[in-house]
């Protein structure tokens, strides 16, 4: 089970589209941790113990279409989170704790 995500983890896989990381126990994640994934075009986090998205913390996946971060433990989000995500069709947060979103 996969824990934590340090910025540039997936640096020099720029080849990769979909990337799975569902079901582990993955408590935050750091901007840039998806840095130079930048032809990616689904992601997903669902069923971990993410609480906190910062700022720009998908910063650099503008080619991602689809995001689920289903089943977490997300209880805000701020300000640019989802930053740099222009073309994103679909964005899932469904289960997670939110009860502050901020403009």
């Amino acid at each position: 089970k996969i824990t934590t995500l340090t910025p540039n983890t997936f640096a020099g896989l720029g080849s990769v589209r979909y990337l799975y990381l569902d079901d582990n126990q993955i408590t935050a994640l750091a901007p840039n941790t998806f840095a130079g994934l930048g032809i990616m075009m689904y992601l997903s986090l669902r069923n971990n113990k993410i609480t906190t998205l910062t700022p720009n913390t998908f910063a650099g996946l503008g080619s991602v279409r689809y995001l689920y971060l289903d089943d977490n433990q997300i209880t805000a989000l701020a300000p640019n989170t989802f930053a740099g995500l222009g073309i994103m069709m679909y964005l899932s947060l469904r289960n997670n704790k939110i009860t502050t979103l901020t403009p």
